[in-house]
């Protein structure tokens, strides 16, 4: 993996990413809504959108979004993603199990979350 500079975007263009499904945008999209983007409602539909992109990096990128979302705001919708992060730990890609592993943990530190072992 290579160091690209975080590309900032706009709400249009983020929601524009999501239309064109223009993947080399939308794997920057939930991260950078979710570390950035004052509308935090917004930073995480994104990521409930994309947690089921074809993509594995876009799914990976989408599932971090909800740990840095934990991790900065202290709250995330537990009936909605909770299932999503579950899903995720499940998934055949490595990354993106590893960033669902993560965000679990974020989850139940940062928000008190309970998983069933």
């Amino acid at each position: 993996m290579k160091y690209v500079p975080f590309t900032k975007f706009t709400k249009a263009e983020m929601e524009n990413a999501l239309i064109e499904d223009d993947v080399e945008k939308l794997i920057y999209v939930p991260l950078f809504a979710s570390l950035y983007y004052e509308d935090r409602d917004f930073a995480e539909e994104i990521c409930i959108k994309l947690a089921g992109h074809i993509n594995n990096s876009v799914r990976a990128a989408a599932i971090e979004g909800f740990e840095h979302i934990a991790r900065i705001d202290g709250n995330l919708n537990e009936e909605i993603i909770k299932p999503i992060i579950q899903k995720a730990l499940t998934d055949e890609n490595e990354v993106v199990h590893d960033r669902a592993d993560w965000t679990k943990e974020a989850t139940k530190q940062f928000l008190k979350w309970k998983y069933k072992k």
